[in-house]
């Protein structure tokens, strides 16, 4: 039988440590999928990201710069961030904080697996009797926000349709997810 020795170990068999190396790749391979993997929409957040966090502690969670949107208004108190980490999603600052995430893009999934693109009926399947429904006033009837509350009761998710599919989707702190733009 042969035999490796790892310096201050005891020696250790090849087979011993070929399953060591074999078990070590198959805990790293989520990890190496993961990286390549759009992220998951939370009511709280999105990867490290967590609604109620200033600007700087966004920079921190994400290792990275933040871009303010040329696109904002003018008030410094209400404005979107966007982050090279995150190209999909835009970040609603109000008042220095972080309070909602948005997205159009549909690659973006949230925790219960819905994309840009389903159907309506889905989200109404998944969610029953917890969304709260109202029709778009743009829609002429046929485009619908559903709001549903997350079980914490501090945060929701609202899903915008147009013509039956899920076209925009926004979580974070149920009073900027229910009113668009800053509150």
């Amino acid at each position: 039988m042969n035999k490796i020795s790892f310096k201050s170990h005891r020696p250790v068999t090849q087979a011993a440590a070929a399953a060591l190396a074999f078990g070590a790749l198959v805990a790293m391979a989520p990890l190496a999928g993961a990286a390549g993997a759009p992220p998951t929409l939370r009511p709280d957040g999105v990867g490290p990201v967590r609604v109620g966090m200033d600007t700087f502690q966004i920079r921190a969670a994400l290792g990275e710069k933040t871009v303010k949107l040329p696109d904002n208004a003018p008030d410094a108190q209400c404005f979107y961030l966007r982050a090279q980490q995150y190209p999909e999603l835009r970040f609603l600052m109000e008042g220095g904080t972080l309070r909602r995430i948005d997205t159009r893009e549909p690659g973006m999934s949230t925790a219960d697996g819905i994309r840009r693109g389903d159907t309506l009926a889905k989200v109404q399947a998944l969610y029953g009797e917890r969304l709260k429904t109202e029709s778009s006033k743009t829609g002429g009837g046929k485009d619908w926000t559903l709001t549903v509350q997350d079980p914490d009761g501090v945060h929701a998710t609202r899903f915008e349709t147009r013509d039956g599919y899920v076209e925009h989707i926004v979580a974070g702190f149920t009073e900027q997810v229910e009113n668009p733009g800053c509150v």
